[in-house]
């Protein structure tokens, strides 16, 4: 009986302990737990607003007049092959917002990204200006000197065939010459690195630093 008591006794002071306890504070979450808890949403309300303000960006870029093109639709890029210097990408737009083969698309400063080459009803896939098979025309934008852009030439682009006596020296922007099909005059490829001559010493070639950021390729231009 008096055991009994006794554990009675130590039950209520150990709830009164408790209760005391929790008034004041002294129950806490881990180190933290709580500020982890706050993080995570605030983080994913920065990167909703920093996508709005892109898309609101994109959009306004689609609705600006590009002299070069007549039709132009925004599109998101949904897959990347390879994740570095990549030769195709994949867009999630398609036959239904009007895409067709051999569109161009640029990024969204309008920097000549590549060409639609294949396209399904809610996608596209685009051969970019690294994808082994591009080639075509480009001016040296400083001496208007013409060239044969490659692909293929990682990290940077290959530029062949320009004249013996090119005036082009580092630091010169290349552009689309619009001697090619599909591609309009005037969409900036890159800047020239470095300038070597060719094997047979009757033409030079250009090494270009790409002006596309594909790093950093979340959403694209596509054009005709």
């Amino acid at each position: 009986m008096v055991w009994c008591f006794r554990r009675e006794i130590v039950l209520i002071v150990c709830t009164g302990i408790s209760l005391l306890f929790l008034r004041m504070g002294w129950w806490k979450q881990a180190p933290g737990a709580e500020k982890k808890v706050l993080l995570e949403p605030r983080l994913n309300y920065e990167e909703l607003i920093r996508e709005n303000r892109r898309l609101r960006h994109l959009l306004g870029l689609q609705e600006k007049r590009w002299p070069c093109f007549s039709f132009v639709v925004v599109a998101e890029v949904i897959k990347v092959q390879p994740a570095v210097w990549p030769g195709q990408i994949v867009v999630n737009k398609g036959k239904k917002e009007g895409v067709r083969e051999n569109m161009v698309v640029v990024s969204s400063e309008g920097v000549l990204i590549g060409r639609v080459i294949a396209v399904e009803e809610s996608s596209a896939t685009v051969f970019t200006i690294f994808h082994p098979s591009t080639k075509l025309s480009v001016m040296v934008q400083r001496t208007r000197e013409i060239g044969i852009l490659e692909g293929a030439s990682l990290p940077y682009l290959l530029v062949r065939y320009l004249p013996k006596d090119s005036k082009a020296q580092s630091g010169d922007k290349v552009i689309t010459s619009g001697l090619s099909d599909y591609y309009p005059k005037g969409l900036p490829v890159g800047t020239i690195f470095r300038i070597d001559p060719e094997k047979s010493q009757y033409f030079y070639l250009a090494w270009v630093k790409p002006e596309a950021g594909f790093e950093r390729l979340d959403e694209v231009l596509i054009g005709h």
